[in-house]
């Protein structure tokens, strides 16, 4: 886990600076989709993905390499979190096959914007639109459950209470008496 993760406050942060870096992805994916080239948008989109996926789960301490690093019952917590909700990328190596597996998944919404970039003066609007939505879907739909993650293995006791950080005064060494 990342120093920079030691509260509940922490964990809120770092999930609105990972929305913020998804939209700007999503206004990226947007713009190569305004491209009436087939499949250039696809493209795009997978190789922000690729990135993006990472990025986001470095953010919660959660790449691959850290959650290799960490105590093994809390690696195993996180991963069954994972498993829980079902993520493809928490704590694995993406790669451009398991993105593009995840985007044929959303074989709908990319067929929709492929067939609009071909309707007069509105399509590439409309495209744009329809990549905007899907990438911020698949962006936020990672950070929350990085976000869950890491709030239920690190934050969460057995009842699923928040478990408060121990202050100074509630170390043996400093209690009164």
């Amino acid at each position: 886990m990342t120093d920079t993760i030691a509260s509940l406050a922490d964990l809120d942060r770092v999930r609105a600076e990972c929305r913020r870096l998804a939209t700007t992805k999503s206004l990226a994916s947007a713009a190569s989709a305004a491209i009436p080239i087939p499949g250039v948008d696809l493209l795009v989109d997978a190789r922000l993905l690729v990135t993006l996926l990472p990025q986001i789960s470095e953010r919660f301490g959660l790449s691959d390499k850290q959650v290799a690093r960490l105590d093994p019952q809390y690696a195993e917590k996180i991963l069954k979190v994972a498993t829980a909700v079902g993520n493809q990328f928490i704590a694995k190596a993406v790669t451009q096959k398991l993105v593009l597996s995840v985007l044929k998944s959303m074989g709908i919404k990319i067929a929709a914007r492929s067939v609009a970039k071909y309707i007069p003066l509105v399509g590439s609007a409309v495209a744009a639109g329809v990549s905007f939505g899907a990438m911020k879907l698949l962006a936020n739909r990672h950070i929350d459950d990085c976000y869950r993650a890491v709030k239920e293995a690190r934050f969460s006791g057995p009842a699923g209470d928040v478990t408060p950080d121990p202050g100074p005064s509630s170390r043996p060494d400093r209690a009164a008496g």
